[in-house]
């Protein structure tokens, strides 16, 4: 899940996903506001290009797809560097990586919530007189 502020708006297997150039916005509110519970600020872009801010959930830091682009952050710019994690990785691929974790994460979300279904619908037969 990433969102945002305003602009530019992208739809992920059905949640929204919104972008905010950090440029536009540096010096207004949002870009200094927390994000929500859960959720943590990280800044896009390769070298040379334009940063964009994203919103992600943390458990997607679990990812080995996100763990593989924040390997490439570490490789970049170390363990010292200050403020929102910066991945350096184009837009195109970044927005790949979250499209694919998205999708397993609603994937195992619906099996989970199918899972939990079955067994009350199970139990409910064991109740019947």
């Amino acid at each position: 899940m990433a969102i945002l502020n305003h602009h530019h708006h992208h739809h992920l297997m059905g949640f929204h996903m919104m972008i905010s150039n950090t440029k536009k916005s540096s010096s207004s509110s949002t870009t200094s506001s927390s994000p929500p519970k859960g959720c943590m600020v990280v800044r896009v872009g390769s070298s040379g290009e334009e940063k964009e801010r994203f919103i992600v959930k943390v458990e997607y830091l679990n990812h080995p797809l996100f763990a593989g682009l924040l390997k490439e952050a570490e490789d970049e710019y170390g363990f010292e560097h200050k403020g929102a994690i910066t991945i350096p990785c184009c837009l195109d691929e970044f927005l790949h990586v979250i499209h694919i974790i998205d999708r397993e994460f609603m994937a195992n979300h619906h099996h989970h919530h199918h899972h939990h279904q079955y067994h009350h619908l199970h139990l409910a037969g064991c109740f019947r007189p």
